[in-house]
């Protein structure tokens, strides 16, 4: 029979947490002829915490919790809001082979450059959201199924958009879309390209913070295709990403 300890080392060794911590200070100028003080303060920009737990070979648990531009007073009612369980799905496959994924993630449409923006943040060199982003980033509850090796995912997936239809009765797994990647990863140089279809652009979460947070509702779908490329190369990253929709 197991010791305390040694069912504590089986299961830390099962669960992962990493996350990030941005902060950052602000100083502002008021520059005005009327009496009025400069302006300064702190800022936590963005934190957030992965937990992912193996629980067998072929199948993990993965969630996020995020927050984000929470301001200088964090502990407030308003940055408290701020807090989102932004995924939490369950993965079952290999590395090498068919695997499913279900549950609140980021699906395989666009170049993949979401929240964490892993694939730009290389050398501490940040960027701003995308327009591109903006038009193809897409999280919901959903299925997503797919094939993959090192080198080469193929991917599908549906569910229900949050984004609901204002025809009647429309409260269904009624968006879908596949995707195509191919990357190559390297010590000096690395790159990924691929493509993506969805019958339904409105589903899109607007993910910059100037923008609509969601379509909240439509009519008819709008099909839309993805058409991106991203390199890195040392400290320098250079993405290029088309979206459109496909019909007026």
């Amino acid at each position: 029979m197991m010791d305390g300890w040694a069912q504590l080392k089986e299961v830390s060794e099962k669960i992962k947490l990493s996350g990030q911590l941005w902060v950052g200070a602000n100083y502002t100028d008021t520059n005005s002829g009327a009496y009025q003080e400069d302006a300064d303060d702190f800022t936590v920009n963005r934190f957030s915490l992965d937990i992912e737990a193996q629980v067998t070979d072929q199948v993990r648990a993965f969630a996020t919790l995020l927050l984000e531009d929470a301001g200088g007073n964090s502990e407030n009612v308003a940055g408290a809001e701020n807090l989102i369980l932004d995924e939490a799905y369950l993965e079952i496959g290999d590395d090498d082979g068919i695997y499913g994924k279900v549950g609140r993630q980021y699906l395989p449409f666009g170049s993949g450059i979401n929240a964490t923006y892993s694939d730009l943040a290389i050398g501490q060199v940040w960027i701003n959201d995308p327009a591109a982003l903006s038009a193809s980033e897409m999280r919901d509850t959903a299925l997503v199924l797919g094939i993959r090796n090192e080198n080469f995912n193929l991917a599908g997936f549906a569910f229900n958009p949050t984004a609901t239809s204002t025809a009647a009765g429309r409260n269904n797994i009624t968006t879908y879309g596949v995707s195509a990647t191919y990357k190559v990863e390297g010590e000096d140089l690395s790159y990924k390209i691929g493509a993506g279809y969805t019958n339904n652009l409105y589903s899109i979460q607007m993910a910059s913070a100037g923008a609509a947070a969601a379509a909240t509702s439509y009519t008819d779908e709008l099909e839309g295709i993805d058409l991106f490329a991203t390199m890195t190369a040392g400290p320098v990253a250079l993405s290029i990403e088309w979206v459109t929709a496909t019909q007026d």
